[in-house]
């Protein structure tokens, strides 16, 4: 039974992986056409395409640093749209919590201040989600070998006395 178990998790993980790299090939693509909008000249359509970008998974490096620039447009609408979807992957993007710390101290708007202080704090508590998150997955890869090494070890004791034979 431990084998079965084993086998169809196989399965199922073969199964889960080819329908995420194809999730990841048509993600990849939507953020690369909000990236193209967002590098536009309208205001309005940066702004809607940073609030987008927000609400993606993952961003790419790219894209993050795309939005690290708008967080410095001449727009003071962009700027607080580029930073609120900053904000909203603040462990992806610990690195530049000293320039928003900057933009917080120095930008001349005070919209943009305010949302910078909020990435900001946003930023300081990212860390230990994600080390939690980090955490759990191991823990769960550890219960899946150990069940994959159970079951191997089960199989081998069943067969050992065919094979000496």
């Amino acid at each position: 039974i431990p084998w079965g178990i084993c086998v169809l998790l196989l399965v199922l993980a073969t199964v889960m992986w080819n329908g995420w790299r194809t999730s990841v090939a048509q993600v990849a693509h939507a953020e690369q056409q909000w990236v193209d909008l967002f590098n536009g000249p309208d205001p309005a359509a940066r702004i809607l395409a940073a609030k987008a970008l927000g609400d993606f998974g993952p961003l790419r490096s790219s894209t993050l640093e795309k939005l690290r620039l708008g967080a410095k447009d001449a727009n003071p609408n962009v700027r607080v749209a580029s930073l609120s979807a900053l904000g909203k992957h603040a462990a992806e993007c610990r690195w530049m919590q000293p320039e928003v710390l900057n933009i917080e101290r120095v930008d001349d708007n005070p919209d943009v201040r305010h949302q910078a202080g909020l990435v900001v704090e946003t930023m300081k508590h990212a860390s230990s989600s994600l080390s939690v998150t980090r955490v759990l997955l191991w823990l769960i890869l550890l219960a899946i070998g150990s069940g994959l090494a159970a079951g191997g070890w089960s199989l081998w004791q069943r067969l050992k006395p065919i094979a000496a034979s």
